[in-house]
C-alpha cells in the first residue's frame, strides 16, 4: 500500500488541477482587488483541507482494518 502521508496517485491529477485554478484565481483576485472572491479561496482552501484530513483518516482505518484479518 502506498505511504498515509501521501495523496493516492489517482488522487493527483486532481489536486493539480485544483490548485493551478486556484493560483489562478488568487492571481488574478490580487490584481483586481476583488475581496470577497479572496474569501472564497480562504473558504476553498480550508475545506480542500478538511476534505485532505478527512481521506487521510479514512484511509488510515482502511489499512488498520486490513491489518486486523
Amino acid at each position: 500500500m502506498s505511504d498515509a502521508s501521501s495523496p493516492a496517485p489517482r488522487l493527483l491529477p486532481l489536486a493539480i488541477f485544483t490548485a493551478a485554478y486556484l493560483g489562478a484565481a488568487v492571481v488574478g483576485a490580487l490584481t483586481t482587488g476583488n475581496s470577497e472572491f479572496i474569501f472564497y479561496i480562504v473558504v476553498m482552501l480550508v475545506l480542500v483541507a478538511v476534505v485532505w484530513a478527512v481521506h487521510r483518516q479514512a484511509r488510515r482505518m482502511r489499512e488498520h482494518a486490513d491489518q486486523r484479518r
